[in-house]
């Protein structure tokens, strides 16, 4: 279904042009996140593939020479679901499992440019109410002490499962380190 609106479409899933009688590829002229309280337009653009067609002094570099500026960015729908499934991921990653992100696309059929507006509802994120090192009972009290310091997720902290990553490998790293060369973590 299409709504049409003064000179714009705003409509999913367009197709590539390598057919005669395909649509035309869009150019992407901006992305925008609305609601994202938490997370950084920054590190959610990280997370995808599509970029925004250069401003004006790239496509002048362009105009001068292919090899000079940045090339102009066409939406692939294919690689834009993928980049939506990522971010998802990354919402997921740092504790906000309950994210609800839509997107908007908004055709100008003449200039065949896109739009790209996600809206974002981050909803509640989790916080690490414990956590349990089990396995240590016979390690030293300097290894106890080194494992119990500096440590990168703590109770209390926003949920986020790289830094958690970080920590399994920060203790097994010490542990390593201090005569258990077999040691290792297990889920």
């Amino acid at each position: 279904a299409l709504l049409s609106v003064p000179r714009f479409v705003y409509a999913s899933g367009q197709t590539d042009q390598a057919r005669p009688d395909a649509p035309p590829k869009f150019e992407i002229t901006s992305i925008a996140f609305i609601g994202n309280a938490t997370l950084t337009g920054a590190e959610l653009l990280a997370q995808m593939t599509a970029r925004e067609t250069p401003g004006f002094f790239g496509k002048f570099l362009t105009s001068i020479s292919q090899n000079i500026g940045p090339p102009d960015e066409f939406l692939n729908p294919a690689a834009f679901s993928g980049d939506l499934e990522r971010i998802r991921k990354y919402y997921e990653s740092r504790g906000f499992s309950e994210a609800k992100i839509d997107t908007q696309l908004a055709y100008d059929l003449e200039d065949h440019e896109v739009d790209i507006t996600f809206r974002i509802d981050e909803g509640y994120r989790s916080i690490v109410d414990s956590m349990q090192i089990r396995g240590l009972e016979e390690a030293s009290p300097l290894i106890l002490e080194e494992v119990g310091s500096n440590r990168r997720l703590d109770q209390g902290d926003p949920f986020n499962v790289a830094l958690l990553e970080d920590e399994v490998r920060r203790i097994v790293r010490i542990l390593n380190d201090n005569g258990y060369p077999k040691a290792s973590f297990v889920r």
